[in-house]
Parts: C-alpha cells; sequence; structure tokens
C-alpha cells in the first residue's frame, strides 16, 4: 500500500475526519443500535449454531458430504441471518468458494446479510456478470439496494461496502475502491471474508506496483509477523 501511494498522483487513503464526516459512515452508525437489538435476540440460536459448525469439523480438505452437510444446516437455519452468518464466517475460505454454486442458486432465500455475503463472495472469484447480485451494484447505499427492509443495521452497511469495494476492484474504479476501503478499514470486521478481500486486494496492488517481494521496505520487513 505504502508503495502505491507513492506512486500514486492523489491520497488515496483518506483523513480519519472525511470518512467520519461521509453519508456512508453516518449511516452506518444509525444503524448501529439496530445491530445491538438483532444481536441480541438471535443470540440463542446463534449459540446453538456455533456448537453445531464445531461438530462439522470443517477443513480446507473437507469432502463432498461435509459441504453438503454444511449446505443443510444454512438451509435449517436459514431465517437467521446472524446464524447463517457465523457459519459462513467460521468456515475456511476454500470450503466457501467450494460450496460457492450452491449458496448462488438459494441466493434469493437468503436473508439479506448472507446475499451481501454471497456477492461480495462472488465478486472477488470475479464473478462480474452474475444477474443474482446486479441490483447490489447498481445502488449507492444499502437502504436502496433493500427499500422494502426496516431492519437495516451497521453490519448491512459493512458488507455493502465490501461489494462496492470489490466491483470497483474489478472495474478498475480506483476513486470508488478508495471511498468503500477507508469506510472498511475505519470500522473494522470480522471473519473470513476479510481475508479473502485483503488477499483480493493485495494482488491487485501488486499488478499496480510491479510488486515483488524484496520491494518490501526494511522497517516492515523486521515487523512482520512470519508466523501470519
Amino acid at each position: 500500500m505504502r508503495l502505491y501511494n507513492e506512486k500514486s498522483s492523489e491520497i488515496v487513503v483518506a483523513d480519519e475526519n472525511e470518512v467520519i464526516e461521509s453519508l456512508a459512515y453516518k449511516m452506518y452508525k444509525e444503524g448501529e443500535y439496530k445491530w445491538d437489538e438483532a444481536y441480541e435476540t438471535s443470540k440463542l440460536i446463534t449459540d446453538e449454531i456455533s456448537e453445531k459448525v464445531l461438530n462439522l469439523q470443517l477443513t480446507d480438505t473437507a469432502d463432498e458430504n461435509a459441504i453438503n452437510n454444511c449446505l443443510s444446516l444454512i438451509d435449517n437455519y436459514n431465517e437467521s441471518e446472524f446464524a447463517v452468518l457465523l457459519l459462513l464466517q467460521a468456515t475456511p475460505p476454500v470450503v466457501i468458494i467450494k460450496m460457492y454454486d450452491e449458496l448462488l442458486k438459494r441466493f434469493d432465500q437468503h436473508s439479506l446479510l448472507v446475499q451481501l455475503f454471497i456477492a461480495a463472495l462472488g465478486l472477488i472469484l470475479k464473478k462480474e456478470k452474475i444477474e443474482q447480485f446486479r441490483f447490489i451494484l447498481s445502488a449507492e447505499n444499502v437502504e436502496d439496494t433493500y427499500p422494502a427492509d426496516m431492519n437495516i443495521h451497521s453490519l448491512h452497511h459493512k458488507f455493502f461496502w465490501f461489494v462496492k469495494a470489490l466491483h470497483a476492484l474489478n472495474v478498475e474504479d480506483e476513486k470508488s475502491l478508495w471511498h468503500w476501503h477507508n469506510l472498511i478499514t475505519m470500522t473494522g470486521i470480522g471473519g473470513n471474508l476479510k481475508f479473502l478481500y485483503a488477499m483480493r486486494l493485495e494482488s491487485w496492488l501488486r499488478e499496480k506496483v510491479n510488486f515483488i517481494d524484496n520491494d518490501i521496505p526494511a522497517d516492515i520487513l523486521q515487523n512482520i509477523d512470519i508466523r501470519g
């Protein structure tokens, strides 16, 4: 990122105040109390599915039977977006990618949050022309994406930013990329989707600056945790 900034003609990492004053961030903050309410309401069911996720014992080498069991669990908990998201975020990225086509087939059956997750995953895989989630890409905010839903909360905003940032990456819209990326880095988010996004962004940055590992500045290199 630092090498990219040195070569860029404009500052791409926004000032913190600039992010805080943006409309997208203000809408996100307004949805925080709804997130608190939704989380508390779903806590029992998320605790329940957490136990079942552990029992699946999913690994990077999960076979077809294990993947089908995971998909069945998603179907069984389909009415709870937090439960399904928890399952997806706890599933190894390799397994999520293997499940992608089946998740897409169920797209319209899923909750808003899971639809946004599936759209983000599709964009990581560079599947830009999938009609199921084109309506998300054309919206300026998550409320416009799902105008009939009165329970939009802050986590919906975060995943919407992921979708928009990944779309901007794929179509080389750098100005939009840094707008959405700065929002993501300002608020943070957990789970495996974050790592897939980081890998996609790194790949793009490497192409932009013809980056090789020897280019890492010494002061950064000495602070890298090799276990990571």
